[in-house]
């Protein structure tokens, strides 16, 4: 074998001269040959298939990291599978200078390869494992989900929240509206997405609106302010806009605004600017001096009833304490008193106590009556008085007390002259009557006809004066005695009426029924003489057996009483007159009396604080009714 220098390995390097094909090289079997070279071959295809994969990835990633070192790679697994390539022809072309030449480059491709890898070492050192790459993947997804989740719910919260919500460009066309704008305006999404902000605001606030879009584009404040908007259908509706810039990378890109309906707010701030006003026109117009009183006691409202009637200016009583109204003598008690009605504050009408003497500007008093109505306010309590000079209630009553004295002092004399006169008069009535009747009896037949007549009508005169008189002296004495007001069974009183009026009872063979009947406060003396002269007298104006029907009924506080007969009834035009003292509406030979009864009923009655009347038709009976208070 001779010697091949390097020189000329690299000039003819594929020189095959003095190599004999490898099958000729040794006891190479065709089984052991051909392991060999399909092994090779496998490897070769294996090498090339990898950096074709290599490149189409780098092809496809043109910034992926370390393409050097991929190119690198690529080149030493082209290079180590052209060796494997050319060691599997080897078998029938001995190309050994040229596979040298191949695995010498090989080799200075593989240490390339590997320090181009040390400086990736790092990296590779921080890559994550699969392990965490699947948890930050799941995370990741979480976080995905969860964003998700934000902007949905932050969609809804957009979409359904009460005010309206929206943005527009800087040109002022909108660009989002949620269903809170859609209703107010009246307009569809779409509609409204086509239109701009001078389009929807009345024309009067066009300027106002791009006047603040123009603030936030300069950094300057105003972001809150009042537009009046017109709906699709034709209204005004106000809103209280707050509205802030929207920028992207710095940069302004449009408005955010939220807009709250305030339309119904202004209408009741205009209507309470009304009714306000219809107030202090009430107030002015009222009868009676107006003041209204804080918690504090100061003045805070008068009308001009109030000048008139204390004699200040209006600015020389607003903000002053209300005893400025009040005699000097009165503070103390109304300090006390304010604090009472504070712990219990409702209305007190007029007429209820609330009566003071005032103090006029000039020193001067006057009785005034004060009504209280209080109220509660945001600023705490607030009473109204209504202050009534009753200066000529204030003499009137006295009036009427001296009248009411006189009037009384004259009743009990008249009552005492009726009972003296009817008491006195009995004894020489009783002697002109035994007389009279001496006269009927001795001379009786012995005069003429006509002497006998004069003697009868003296003597029947006589009889009548007397009971007259005992009548006169009944209803006398009626309302003289004292009430002894007591729970009265009226179950009790009837059954002593029934005994009382037995004979009666028996002789007409009347029927007297009755419901039950109650217990009420009653005098129980007067109240059996009410029911029994009732039940007499519906027993005496009765043709032929009387029936007589005692029922009762409470109303409310009182106890109405009936007693109902089936009599000879009495003309309507009558009803009133039959309560009348001495009042009959028959002769003396029709119906015994003197119309006494019912006149002491009536007295009787009213003493016990209720009334008596009659109700009735003319033969077909009467009820008489009366009340009493309930127990």
């Amino acid at each position: 074998m001779r010697d091949v220098s390097v020189l000329e390995i690299l000039r003819h390097p594929f020189d095959t001269s003095g190599f004999p094909p490898r099958w000729h090289c040794g006891a190479w079997s065709a089984e052991l040959g051909w392991l060999h070279i399909a092994s090779d071959v496998a490897i070769w295809l294996a090498y090339m298939a990898i950096p074709a994969v290599l490149l189409y990835y780098t092809a496809r990633r043109p910034h992926v990291p370390f393409r050097g070192v991929l190119f690198l790679f690529a080149t030493f697994v082209l290079a180590c599978g052209t060796v494997h390539l050319i060691e599997a022809t080897i078998f029938w072309w001995p190309a050994y200078r040229f596979s040298g030449l191949l695995k010498f480059a090989t080799a200075i491709v593989s240490w390339a390869t590997m320090l181009a890898l040390i400086p990736t070492v790092p990296y590779a050192l921080g890559l994550r494992t699969p392990q965490e790459f699947e948890r930050e993947l799941v995370e990741r997804r979480a976080m995905e989900r969860a964003l998700r989740e934000s902007e949905a719910q932050y969609r809804e919260l957009f979409e359904n929240a009460n005010d309206i919500v929206y943005l527009h460009d800087l040109q002022g066309r909108f660009t989002a509206a949620n269903k809170a704008a859609i209703q107010a305006t009246g307009y569809s999404r779409l509609e409204l997405l086509g239109m701009t902000v001078d389009e929807l605001v009345a024309p009067e606030y066009r300027a106002l609106a791009r006047e603040m879009t123009a603030k936030k584009l300069l950094g300057q404040a105003g972001s809150s302010y009042e537009l009046t908007i017109c709906t699709k259908d034709g209204h005004r509706r106000l809103f209280d806009v707050h509205s802030r810039l929207v920028t992207r990378d710095g940069a302004p890109v449009g408005v955010q605004g939220i807009a709250r309906d305030v339309t119904e707010r202004e209408e009741a701030a205009k209507s309470l600017r009304e009714s306000e006003a219809r107030f202090r026109g009430l107030l002015e117009s009222a009868p009676d001096a107006m003041i209204i009183i804080d918690q504090h006691g100061l003045i805070k409202i008068v009308n001009s009833q109030v000048e008139r009637m204390f004699g200040y200016g209006r600015d020389d009583l607003l903000g002053q304490p209300v005893e400025k109204l009040l005699d000097e003598s009165l503070h103390g008690a109304y300090a006390t008193y304010r604090d009472q009605f504070a712990a219990d504050p409702r209305a007190r009408p007029m007429g209820s106590g609330v009566e003071v003497h005032a103090r006029r500007r000039d020193g001067s008093q006057l009785p005034v009556e004060i009504s209280l109505s209080p109220f509660l306010t945001d600023d705490g309590l607030v009473v109204t008085a209504a202050v009534r000079d009753v200066t000529e209630q204030h003499e009137a009553r006295e009036l009427l007390a001296q009248q009411a004295e006189d009037y009384a002092r004259s009743n009990a004399e008249l009552e005492q002259f009726a009972y003296v006169a009817s008491h006195d008069l009995q004894e020489p009535l009783r002697m002109v009557a035994s007389y009279c009747q001496l006269l009927q009896r001795r001379y009786k037949g012995k005069l003429d006809a006509d002497a006998d007549d004069f003697i009868n009508f003296a003597v029947d005169g006589a009889r009548r004066m007397q009971v007259l008189i005992n009548d006169l002296l009944t209803y006398s004495r009626a309302g003289r005695r004292d009430l002894a007001l007591a729970e009265t069974d009226c179950e009790q009183v009837l059954s002593d009426v029934m005994s009382n009026l037995q004979t009666a009872i028996e002789e007409r063979e009347a029927v007297i029924t009755h419901d039950p009947l109650p217990t009420v406060m009653a005098d129980r003396g007067q109240l059996t003489q009410v029911l029994q002269n009732l039940v007499a007298n519906a027993i005496k104006f009765s043709k032929c057996r009387p029936k007589v029907h005692i029922a009762s009924e409470r109303i409310d506080d009182e106890w109405r009483i009936a007693v109902r007969d089936h009599g000879i009834g009495i003309a309507p035009e009558y009803a009133e007159r039959i309560f009348e003292i001495f009042k009959r509406l028959h002769g003396w030979g029709e119906y015994p009396g003197t119309g006494i009864g019912l006149a002491v009923c009536k007295k009787l009655v009213e003493r016990h604080g209720g009334r008596i009347w009659v109700e009735s038709t003319p033969e077909q009976g009467s009820t008489f009714f009366f009340t009493l208070p309930a127990c």
